[in-house]
């Protein structure tokens, strides 16, 4: 049985697809390590600290005059009790300290957290 050979044009085809793809793959790691080294390096190359970008949403009930409010079926849900443990206040001293006091602990608690 006579083996069959590809095409002269379908060789030249394979060839091209072979030095194209290895083209893509060296620009594709050059861009990697010209573009995306991290998200900061420090003068001398070394990395100082680990470096963690956050965001948080706060609330307010328009203690202190803050202008802030919230919903009376938020406020009657089981939830707004949950928010205010997880800003580590309670009812009386945000009703006393003002809406501020929810500010001030979330930036305690990010003053005082380690890696």
């Amino acid at each position: 049985m006579p083996v069959k050979r590809f095409s002269k044009r379908f060789r030249w085809f394979l060839a091209i697809a072979g030095v194209a793809g290895i083209g893509l793959l060296a620009v594709l790691g050059l861009c990697r390590v010209i573009f995306f080294s991290g998200p900061f390096d420090s003068v001398d190359g070394r990395r100082a600290s680990l470096v963690v970008d956050i965001h948080c949403h706060t609330a307010g009930i328009g203690a202190g005059g803050s202008g802030c409010f919230i919903s009376e079926a938020l406020r009657s849900s089981y939830k707004f009790r949950i928010y205010l443990d997880g800003f580590g206040v309670r009812l009386p001293a945000l009703e006393a300290k003002g809406d501020a006091l929810v500010v001030q602990r979330i930036a305690e608690r990010v003053r005082d957290s380690k890696q």
